[in-house]
Parts: C-alpha cells; sequence; structure tokens
C-alpha cells in the first residue's frame, strides 16, 4: 500500500512539473496573434526610421539589414497565423513553386456576374488584390502527402500582401546580397541561404520569448490553433475543412493536436446536462394555461405525485 501511494505521489508530482514546463511554452492563439500584431509594428517602425534619415529628415540610423530583418520575422510569424502548416513549410517555400502568385476574381466582380449568389468571405479578404499569394503542395512537398494527394491551396491572408510585396522588391535583395549562390527561397539566415530546420524553430522561439516569455516553437503553433477552435463553438464541417487544411485526419486533430485538459474538454457536456435540467418557463404571455402544469412552489408532495399518476393514467402508460 505505501509504495502504491509514493508512485502515486511521484506520477502526480512528475505531472504536475509535466503541465507546468508545457504552460512555459504555451500561449493561446489570440496571444500569438498579438505577438505577430507587435512585430508587424516594429516592422513599420524601422522602415519608418530608415527612410527618415534616408531622406535627411532625422538623425537616427538604422542599418538596411536590420529592416529587412524585421520583414523577414514578420512574415515568418504572420505566414505562419494564416497557414499553420509544419516549419519544414515555412523553409521550402520557394518562389515560382511553392509560393505562387496566382489569378484571383475579386468579390465585386463575382458579384456583378452572379447577383443571385452569396459567398461567404474571410473578413481580411481585400477586393482590391486581383491575385493571391498561395501555397501549393504536391506529394512529396508534405510530411502525409503520401496519404492525402496534392493538398488544395493553402491561401495567405491578404492582409500581408503588402508586406510581402515590399520584402520581395526591397529588402529580400537586401538579405541575398551575402549569398554566394543564387535561390529562390523564400526566407534565408543572415548569409542568404537557405534556412535550416533549427534556424526556424530558434527564430519563432527568441521573438515569443522576447515579447512573452513563453519558448514557443514552430510545431507547436498547431496544437494551439487546433485547441482554440476546438474549444469554441467550430462545427464539425469547420473542423474537418480545418484538418484537411492542415494536412491531417479529423482522428489526428482530435487525438493528437488537441491539448485541452480532460476538464475542459468535457465542459460542455457538464453544460449540456445541467442546462437540461434547468425548468422550463412557461409562455404566460398569451394568457393560456396548461392543464398539466404542475405548481412546484405550492404543490405539495402528496399533490405532485396524485398529478403525475393521473397523467400517466391519461397517457395511457402503467
Amino acid at each position: 500500500m505505501r509504495r502504491e501511494v509514493r508512485e502515486r505521489g511521484t506520477l502526480e508530482m512528475k505531472g504536475g512539473e509535466d503541465e507546468a514546463k508545457h504552460s512555459m511554452k504555451w500561449l493561446e492563439w489570440d496571444e500569438f496573434l498579438q505577438v505577430v500584431e507587435v512585430l508587424k509594428r516594429e516592422c513599420n517602425l524601422k522602415k519608418e526610421i530608415f527612410e527618415r534619415h534616408e531622406q535627411g529628415e532625422s538623425s537616427t540610423k538604422i542599418a538596411a539589414t536590420s529592416v529587412a530583418a524585421a520583414y523577414h520575422r514578420y512574415l515568418m510569424f504572420a505566414i505562419f497565423a494564416s497557414v499553420p502548416d509544419r516549419q519544414r513549410t515555412i523553409r521550402e517555400l520557394e518562389l515560382g513553386r511553392t509560393l505562387l502568385k496566382v489569378p484571383h476574381l475579386d468579390n465585386n466582380s463575382n458579384n456583378n456576374k452572379n447577383n443571385d449568389t452569396t459567398h461567404k468571405t474571410s473578413k481580411s479578404t481585400h477586393n482590391n488584390w486581383n491575385f493571391r499569394w498561395v501555397i501549393r503542395h504536391g506529394v512529396e512537398d508534405y510530411k502525409t502527402g503520401k496519404s492525402f494527394g496534392r493538398r488544395p491551396d493553402l491561401v495567405i491572408n491578404p492582409n500581408i500582401y503588402g508586406h510581402l510585396e515590399e520584402y520581395l522588391a526591397t529588402w529580400r535583395p537586401v538579405r541575398m546580397s551575402a549569398s554566394v549562390t543564387p535561390h529562390q527561397y523564400l526566407f534565408t539566415n543572415q548569409r542568404g541561404n537557405q534556412l535550416s530546420r533549427h534556424s526556424v524553430y530558434n527564430q519563432v522561439r527568441r521573438a515569443c520569448v522576447r515579447l512573452t516569455g513563453k519558448g514557443v516553437h514552430p510545431h507547436l503553433l498547431r496544437d494551439m490553433v487546433v485547441t482554440h477552435f476546438r474549444s469554441r463553438d467550430t462545427s464539425p464541417r469547420e473542423l474537418e475543412a480545418l484538418a484537411l487544411y492542415m494536412g491531417h485526419s479529423v482522428d489526428m486533430q482530435k487525438g493528437t493536436y488537441d491539448k485541452r485538459t480532460r476538464g475542459e474538454k468535457v465542459a460542455p457536456a457538464i453544460a449540456l446536462l445541467h442546462d437540461a435540467q434547468e425548468p422550463s418557463v412557461p409562455d404566460e404571455s398569451s394568457g393560456e394555461t396548461q392543464e398539466n402544469s404542475v405548481n412546484l412552489e405550492s404543490s405539495s408532495d402528496e399533490e405532485m405525485i396524485r398529478t403525475c399518476s393521473n397523467n400517466s393514467r391519461n397517457n395511457g402508460v402503467s
């Protein structure tokens, strides 16, 4: 018995330690999106300082490489936010192969041609973009390709197209200037070469630690977004679409990526059962009375039993 108690205590202590370690790496999805917004502001501020100095309007100087690094960091996080995929997807983003700029008919044009059709679109969709930036994966380009085949296009949020276009035109060449071998990868290290797995991991973790104190790593982002949507009133249809979009099965979404505790998972069931036991309130506005209704406040136990018995006989229940 004593041995069982000691072992149980050890397991509980270990579980507590694991939970504490997990909490030091975990952000709610809303918190991660706030990190993205902070990185965007940093990016804009550095660009403004750089341009004001270049125009002779300020003595404060900032290196072009610093602005390029800010754009690089923001875009990495922003793409993770709109396409929460594995870190391999980010480091293998290659212009003209996996990262494509494709024509897109805007909503206004669509509505002019189909006046009777309504389209459910993202709140972030900008009608002034007549193209889309998409990530396109064949079977060999992602981990579960052999199981799921070619993926549907992963659409990058139009909100970041402006920064993406600026990065490609101005700031990516700054980072590429140190590279010996030309390539088309979107993201690079400081020497202009393709990012390694460790580089993506370190860039995500360092920025999150600096801004939140939490050591978030890239793969945890997939857990965070699934947990976020499964803890809300997301429909089964939307969850199925999310699983397909992220390149895994619904079962894997439930078991592997959903990091809610057992208590959090069963909370809706508790609320459902408790709500079902709430007494229904008769509609008195119409003035109608229900013949078999029971006034629980004024009826005695004997009256309640007698009323229930009468109802049972009337309904043919023995």
